[in-house]
């Protein structure tokens, strides 16, 4: 099967979670499946949150990236190294008097508090078959030529995504239920783990719960996914990736 294969990365990047509203955020670490959707659909000029029509003066209330990539099958691999994936906590002022209130007083400023993860890089493996084929070529062509139709952005717009390396890689079923898998996969897929590394130092076992998709009336939904660099062992049955060898190792389409 071909697969599309490319990288992102960025300098920072803020996917804020959605289970808090205050003056201190967090960010999810990693690259989320909706956000990537979004990616996508900046790359092809599909109308996502800004242009959606989310306004009670426009009648329009769809995500047409969700319904274009609704089908799509991805795989997240991120890309680790010693100066990569650093947790930043950035201040900032809103000085507009129209955030907060405080003692029934109006025009207090208010201070944000968030946190931004630092130098990512990713590599990114989507099955496009199952995608209408204008959206395919347009996607294909924007891919290998590195161009856009908006600017894409990591979790909001003052994060900027370079995305790049495009090219069409073969991928061939895994047969086997025990590998290591260089992918972020569902945790519901995993039956157990087995420990390659001798040293408890090289390990990475790293587990999140994170937006896999979003509903009509805009309510996200979520899922576990899990990465590790160590032998996963996955269920006889019920098994929701789909697992394929590549020249990197096997990852998980889901």
């Amino acid at each position: 099967m071909k697969l599309y294969k490319f990288k992102i990365s960025g300098k920072t990047s803020v996917f804020k979670r959605s289970d808090q509203n205050g003056s201190n955020t967090y960010s999810y670490t990693l690259l989320t499946q909706q956000s990537l959707k979004g990616i996508l659909g900046a790359i092809i000029g599909l109308k996502g949150y800004d242009n959606s029509g989310l306004s009670p003066l426009i009648m329009d209330q769809s995500l047409e990236f969700n319904e274009v990539f609704k089908n799509l099958k991805i795989s997240i691999i991120p890309v680790f190294s010693e100066d990569n994936f650093m947790y930043y906590y950035n201040t900032r002022t809103n000085a507009t008097g129209l955030a907060n209130k405080k003692d029934a007083r109006e025009g207090v400023s208010l201070l944000l508090r968030e946190q931004w993860i630092v130098n990512v890089e990713y590599m990114v493996y989507l099955d496009v078959s199952l995608i209408e084929e204008k959206y395919r070529e347009k996607l294909e062509h924007n891919l290998k030529n590195e161009e856009a139709e908006f600017i894409p952005y990591l979790g909001r717009r003052e994060h900027f995504a370079k995305v790049y390396d495009f090219e069409l890689v073969d991928g061939i079923k895994e047969e086997g239920k025990a590998f290591v898998c260089i992918s972020t996969l569902p945790r519901a897929d995993v039956n157990g783990v087995e420990q390659i590394s001798k040293d408890s130092d090289d390990i990475i076992a790293f587990s999140e719960i994170s937006p896999s998709s979003i509903t009509p009336d805009f309510y996200h939904t979520f899922k576990e996914f899990v990465y590790t660099n160590q032998k996963v062992e996955l269920n006889e049955t019920d098994v929701e990736g789909q697992y394929y060898r590549v020249n990197e190792g096997t990852l998980c389409l889901y």
